[in-house]
Parts: structure tokens; C-alpha cells; sequence
């Protein structure tokens, strides 16, 4: 059950946000997704169920018309919703003609962001691992994302890379020898402690958390309550270590309610819990 007692504010330590591409059961990622459900439906259901934010996937966004986005941007309003990210796919690393696609499609994104009020853009480097890229491709990454970085820098908006595999975010050296390449103060990181092993997450973690701007909790075989990535033990490790963002339910199955219902409103109440937590801390 949702805790209405303790409101989620700007200045709660972390939000619970829903990533819209929980509605999109099939057909995910290819160029030109056949939108399932319109992102002002996935908007209602997100601020009924008591997420503070909605991460929206791209084409929820790109697929609408101007007085649909208006609608939308009127419904996100209405609701007090924020919009913590927006988020596209890029692939830099495949070929540099593949890069400069991505680099425009980045400027797009950019702009598109502005108008959504989203305050960061996901980035995915493309499909090659950190250990396999060329030192080509590494520079190739570098001058995109730091023109993009500038780019956004303008608009007070952040890039935040997803770690995740077949990118060079993959391990914790990877992003951190990309994130020096490329040197841009609104260069962050969403966390997604699913990257990495059972074991080692914690070692990421504490390794990363300088960079980390927002967190993935992406349900697996287990629930969210019950993972060997501890969303407690994160959460309040960031913290007490400055962070102060938003924590996504990245559903990615064929029963987008029954997510929400379970491991959503889990995710919901741990916010809330942390964020009374918090509040107590600072009257103590």
C-alpha cells in the first residue's frame, strides 16, 4: 500500500519513477516501434499508482504530434509528475557513419528534451564491449558525447550512461575510463547494478557513486524486495553519499500491472521509507 503520509518533494533524497517502456511489450527496439499504449495512458497510470516520475522511452515521445504532446505535457503538469529521462538508443561504436546518425539523432533528442522538461538523456554507446572497442571507437565516443554534453550543457541537461552489457559501460573500468575521456561536468551515470555480478556490485557501486545521477531496478527472476542486488542497501548507500534522483522500475515483460502492483508499489514505499529516514535524520 502506497504511503500517502510522506509525500515525495523536490527535495526527497529519491523519487520512485516508472520507465514507460514497461507498456511496450513486443517490438521494443527496432527503428520504427509500433507504439502499444500512448504515453498520456502510461502518464495516468504512473501518477495513480504513486510514482513521483515517468522515464520515457523515446518513441513514446517521437511518435506523437504537437497537440498530442501538448496534451501530454498538460497531463504530466496535472499530475506533478516529473520527467528525470529521456530515453533513446545511439550507437557510436558500430561505424562512423553509424556515429554520425547518432550524433544527430543525440541534438534531436536534446531539443526534444527541453520541450518535455526532461531533465537528463539516457546514452548507450552502442554494441561493442569495453574490452573489444578499437581505440577508434573510443575516440569516436569521446567527441560525440562531449559535443553532445556541450550541446546540452546550454539547456541545463545532463547525459546520463546506462551501465549495461555490449556497451563500453559494461564494467566498471570501461565507464570510468569513458567518463575521463570525455571530462563533461553534466556527464553522469544511471546505475544498474544488474551490470555486474552478485558479488561485485557492491565494489561498482562504491566505485561509480561520485557519477551516479539516477538508478535502474529492473525486476529479474526474484522480486525487487527479495534481490541479490539489495535496492535498500544501494539506495541508502547513495545517500549518505550526496545522491538526490530518482529510482526507475524498468519492467521489460508481458505484464506491465501486475509489475506495478507488486514490485512497484515495493519500490514506492522503499522510497518512501528512506525518505522518512531521511526527514527523521535531519530533525534529530
Amino acid at each position: 500500500m502506497v504511503l500517502a503520509t510522506i509525500p515525495f518533494t523536490a527535495t526527497s533524497p529519491v523519487r520512485p519513477s516508472l520507465c514507460s517502456i514497461g507498456f511496450q511489450t513486443a517490438d521494443k527496439w527496432s527503428a520504427r516501434p509500433s507504439v502499444e499504449r500512448p504515453l498520456i495512458e502510461v502518464v495516468d497510470i504512473a501518477a495513480h499508482a504513486g510514482f513521483a516520475g515517468i522515464e520515457v522511452w523515446y518513441p513514446h515521445w517521437s511518435s506523437l504530434n504537437e497537440a498530442e504532446r501538448m496534451r501530454t505535457l498538460h497531463r504530466i503538469s496535472a499530475h506533478g509528475l516529473s520527467v528525470p529521462m529521456l530515453s533513446a538508443y545511439y550507437n557510436f561504436t558500430k561505424s562512423a557513419a553509424h556515429a554520425r546518425n547518432s550524433l544527430a539523432m543525440g541534438h534531436q533528442v536534446i531539443r526534444d528534451a527541453v520541450h518535455l522538461g526532461a531533465r537528463n538523456i539516457r546514452i548507450f554507446t552502442g554494441n561493442h564491449r569495453s574490452a573489444d572497442a578499437s581505440p577508434e571507437q573510443w575516440h569516436r565516443c569521446q567527441r560525440c558525447l562531449q559535443e553532445l554534453c556541450d550541446a546540452a550543457a546550454a539547456a541545463d541537461i545532463g547525459l546520463c550512461l546506462e551501465t549495461h552489457d555490449w556497451n563500453l559501460m559494461d564494467t566498471v573500468e570501461g565507464t570510468e575510463r569513458l567518463l575521463g575521456l570525455v571530462d563533461r561536468v553534466n556527464l553522469g551515470l544511471i546505475f544498474q547494478a544488474s551490470t555486474f555480478a552478485p558479488q561485485t556490485w557492491h565494489w561498482a557501486l562504491r566505485r561509480l557513486a561520485p557519477w551516479v545521477r539516477h538508478v535502474h531496478a529492473p525486476p529479474g527472476k526474484e522480486s525487487l524486495s527479495a534481490s541479490a542486488y539489495d535496492y535498500h542497501g544501494q539506495l541508502s548507500y547513495l545517500i549518505n553519499h550526496g545522491f538526490r534522483g530518482f529510482v526507475s522500475l524498468e519492467y521489460m515483460g508481458k505484464e506491465p500491472f501486475r509489475a506495478i502492483n507488486t514490485d512497484g508499489r515495493w519500490l514506492i514505499n522503499l522510497c518512501q521509507r528512506l525518505t522518512g529516514d531521511q526527514q527523521g535524520g535531519s530533525h534529530a
